[in-house]
């Protein structure tokens, strides 16, 4: 991607600078976790959290009322000098039976390819059969 990555962990060195201090301490892999909050180093980077603070993360928060599920998450642009030439993108995805192959994640109409803005996405949807599960994801694109 051009910005960098002398350990070729999939982090961009400038990133691993500014979190870490230095590119060798994310464990080389970019699979590592450094503040443990079940986001590997590689997938902070792609989704603009912090790795060094637990309480950053891509989070999907739904609240159920009235047949009515509301689901947010904030959205955050892809800025800065390692960012250059980069988007971020989310989709939120759905799913009806986890014991698909790969999930059976399906992206939900109108809420894929979303290019990022400094705000908190919303989607409700009325509940109906079958349970539906979401998640959201984040990915950088040229």
């Amino acid at each position: 991607n051009g910005l960098g990555d002398a350990n070729s962990n999939g982090v961009p060195d400038w990133w691993e600078v500014v979190y870490f201090g230095a590119t060798n301490v994310s464990g080389g892999t970019g699979g590592t976790d450094q503040d443990q909050d079940g986001f590997t180093d590689h997938a902070e980077w792609v989704a603009g959290t912090d790795p060094t603070n637990v309480a950053s993360i891509l989070r999907l928060t739904v609240v159920t009322t009235n047949g009515q599920s509301v689901l947010r998450f904030d959205m955050v642009p892809a800025s800065g000098e390692g960012y250059i030439g980069e988007s971020r993108y989310y989709d939120l995805q759905v799913s009806t039976n986890l014991m698909q192959e790969g999930g059976g994640w399906t992206g939900v109409v109108d809420r894929i390819d979303i290019p990022a803005e400094n705000r908190t996405e919303v989607y409700t949807n009325i509940q109906t059969a079958p349970v539906k599960i979401y998640r959201v994801r984040a990915r950088l694109e040229p």
